[in-house]
């Protein structure tokens, strides 16, 4: 979610693709992946993916220098869950339960996640989905499988999932991916083609 108004989103912007106030010793300025606060801090810090790296800002403060340098490269996404934060890094992920100063890694697949029903929702580059309870889910064992740890989704790549409306206007998880929008019966373990229209 984005907390700033839309000229200071235009000017962060313009700094990622100038590379001004990046605060690291990229010629290019760096290439975010993923953009967006995480936190409760006010003003909240902004979150910026790169290759292999996390960078934050506050308010009006430079770009910080790596946050913290991922050893495996692919950053894809990030999501907050019960205040700790996630970024999704392809065959790892990192956590931070103190608004993102400190990292920590576990060597599970995921490329997005969600709050779902509590839970927290993830889902890897093959389709599998897991979701955990933990707080934090900071080891490989805290996430449990859907459907046996088969993927539920077509041999297709995944462009997102978001939790939005099905067409009963009920909370639902939509998963992008390149042939369409799939929406996931969670806690039957199936996965159905969505259609944005509501039969009447």
């Amino acid at each position: 979610r984005f907390w700033y108004s839309d000229g200071v989103l235009t000017r962060f912007r313009n700094e990622i693709t100038s590379g001004t106030n990046m605060g690291n010793d990229s010629t290019s300025g760096a290439a975010f992946v993923w953009l967006g606060s995480l936190g409760t801090a006010s003003p909240p810090f902004l979150f910026g993916l790169e290759d292999q790296q996390i960078h934050r800002r506050q308010g009006t403060a430079s770009w910080s220098t790596e946050v913290e340098n991922v050893a495996a490269s692919g950053g894809v996404s990030a999501t907050e869950h019960k205040g700790n934060m996630y970024a999704w890094w392809t065959s790892t992920y990192e956590y931070s339960t103190d608004g993102g100063a400190n990292w920590a890694q576990v060597s599970e697949r995921a490329v997005y996640g969600v709050e779902f029903d509590s839970l927290l929702v993830k889902i890897d580059d093959t389709g599998v989905i897991k979701w955990t309870a933990a707080d934090p889910a900071d080891d490989v064992d805290d996430w449990v499988p859907l459907n046996g740890g088969i993927s539920l989704v077509p041999n297709i790549t995944i462009q997102n999932m978001i939790v939005w409306r099905d067409s009963h206007g009920n909370p639902a998880i939509i998963i992008g991916t390149t042939r369409g929008a799939y929406i996931l019966d969670f806690y039957n373990e199936k996965v159905y083609p969505f259609y944005l229209f509501k039969y009447t």
